[in-house]
């Protein structure tokens, strides 16, 4: 990754982002155009001759700061399929060819068939047959939702799939015409992130504890995505979708577990040291994901799991061997300063809870909160600064995110996929305790991510595109 990045910094920011200069993203304009009145010429014999090249940075980002090229499977190229449709009268199917095997390394141009006319050309690139089969039977696959399948979006080594970065409309003349070449920007149809450890990372002496075993994966990840470029930055979850069947919290509504996927809870991979190169990161893939109201039961984010070890524990306790502990969060007559204090039993918890020297005189206001195998959680949000699309938070295709963690704040939440500042965390423990840092998730994401107990930095980088080059 070029490291040349121009660094922005809000006051009171405890997530930093690094933003790209000059970032305009002209992928995601719209895919509709104007289509043309019935061409006389429309039906004559012509040939397509496609080649794929690699080039760096082409249209996604405009920036100086170069892109990352990713690893080598990241740009394989298995199969290649070409969809053309009739921009005379209506976008119909005009044309379909598919390159496979040794022909999809296309080291030589191939050529197509197809018929004069102007035309819309699009290439998919290590695309599943089912979504072949859609975008051949119409243009409307291209707009319409299609169903994510991680194991087809990215394989571990046949390649991630990749589609058109954007419209590329021909009019397609009459044989080998020399003025039938286009060039076609081909972007991959995820994001990537990778979580590193700040080179000044301190995990000791951390609200009364030490921290290890750092790790992370990803967080409500979309289950649908649009193959084609984004109307206007709009994804298929762009409208919000109301997560809770009453209130804030509670209960999920269907809709909401229709269109998300939780904590990928089995793929937990190791935050790798500070000084590891892009090419070794141990990365996780995200489907793009945009949203109207970036709040945090809509957006994609980083969830971060550590091994959080109380160094101060009850008089003569020892820490149990599985490394379970409880919190006890308590404030004290009316006065609002919060005590916390752990246990390794919940009893002896409860026992302190329930002292009277926490209550107001007229509620209790304690509670205990259990931490299984003593872990704990974080959340890092992704683009936070609106570098990439039309609202905070969004996720784009062929983007690159990389998190350094700079310093671990306090203690996290006792539960996988809990929103920090939500009931039952420590920004808001709940049990009539007055809470610190109360999280509305409903609502944005506050600035500078200022309910978090973990502190990032995020650089955004463009993947090197794979462009496809044409000769009509």
């Amino acid at each position: 990754m070029n490291n040349n990045l121009t660094t922005k910094r809000m006051s009171m920011k405890k997530y930093a982002l690094i933003a790209l200069a000059g970032l305009t993203l002209a992928a995601c304009k719209k895919q509709g155009g104007e289509i043309n009145p019935v061409n006389p010429e429309e039906g004559k014999d012509a040939s397509l001759s496609l080649s794929i090249t690699s080039a760096a940075n082409i249209g996604t980002y405009a920036s100086t700061t170069g892109s990352d090229g990713g690893t080598a499977n990241e740009s394989k190229v298995n199969t290649v399929d070409v969809f053309l449709y009739s921009e005379e009268g209506s976008l119909t199917p005009a044309g379909y060819e598919r390159f496979s095997g040794t022909d999809a390394n296309l080291s030589t141009p191939k050529k197509i068939k197809t018929k004069t006319g102007r035309k819309r050309i699009y290439i998919g690139i290590n695309l599943p047959q089912s979504l072949v089969d859609l975008l051949k039977a119409g243009y409307s696959g291209m707009e319409n939702p299609y169903p994510v399948n991680m194991e087809q979006l990215a394989t571990p080594n046949d390649g991630v799939m990749m589609f058109s970065q954007s419209v590329t409309s021909l009019d397609i003349k009459e044989g080998d015409d020399p003025a039938n070449k286009v060039t076609i920007p081909v972007s991959r149809l995820l994001a990537k992130a990778g979580v590193l450890k700040g080179n000044s990372l301190s995990l000791t002496d951390i609200q009364g504890g030490t921290v290890s075993d750092l790790q992370y994966t990803v967080g409500q990840r979309n289950k649908q995505i649009l193959v084609g470029q984004l109307y206007d930055f709009k994804d298929a979850n762009w409208a919000y979708i109301n997560p809770f069947v009453s209130g804030t919290s509670g209960a999920l509504t269907a809709e909401y577990q229709a269109n998300f996927t939780g904590v990928l809870n089995t793929a937990y991979k190791a935050v790798d040291a500070s000084n590891t190169e892009n090419k070794d990161l141990k990365t996780v893939y995200m489907p793009e994901n945009t949203t109207e109201l970036p709040a945090p039961t809509q957006v994609t984010y980083i969830q971060v799991r550590a091994k959080f070890t109380p160094t101060k524990l009850e008089d003569g306790a020892t820490p149990n061997a599985d490394g379970t502990f409880y919190v006890m969060f308590g404030q004290k007559g009316t006065n609002d300063a919060l005590h916390q204090l752990y246990f390794t039993t919940k009893s002896a918890a409860d026992a302190e809870a329930a002292k009277t020297d926490y209550n107001n005189g007229t509620v209790q206001r304690s509670v205990v909160l259990t931490y299984n195998q003593g872990y704990c959680y974080f959340r890092l949000y992704l683009n936070e600064d609106q570098v990439a699309g039309a609202t905070k938070l969004g996720i784009l295709r062929n983007t690159f995110f990389k998190a350094q963690i700079t310093k671990i704040n306090g203690l996290g939440t006792p539960l996988e996929g809990q929103i920090p500042g939500t009931p039952g965390t420590p920004g808001n423990p709940g049990g009539n305790v007055k809470p610190p840092k109360p999280v509305d998730p409903t609502q944005p994401v506050n600035p500078g991510n200022l309910d978090a107990n973990i502190q990032a930095t995020i650089t955004i980088t463009p993947w090197t595109l794979i462009t496809s080059e044409h000769e009509i």
